[in-house]
């Protein structure tokens, strides 16, 4: 995982069937949004959100756990695995 960037941006790239895809999660005003992208397109429908609420709560009963990087890590798993459908390949 790379870290942040000026944006807060995170970024998880993998190689999943020959492409080079991205897991992104993006700070909100009040929560964090998170999407899988190739080349800088998002290629899923699935958009995952969580509150910054829920994030705190997480981390103040596991005091190990980033949830946002949990839910990345579970939604590479999905396309990984499957699960979580894609967008056709632009190339």
């Amino acid at each position: 995982m790379s870290e942040p960037d000026e944006f807060g941006i995170r970024e998880l790239s993998f190689a999943h069937n020959g492409r080079q895809l991205s897991i992104k999660a993006a700070p909100l005003p009040d929560g964090w949004c998170i999407r899988v992208f190739e080349n800088g397109m998002p290629i899923s429908p699935t958009t995952l959100t969580v509150s910054h609420e829920i994030v705190f709560d997480a981390k103040m009963q596991h005091s190990h756990l980033d949830l946002v990087t949990s839910l990345m890590d579970g939604l590479r798993v999905g396309v990984e695995r499957g699960m979580e459908q894609l967008l056709p390949s632009s190339n």
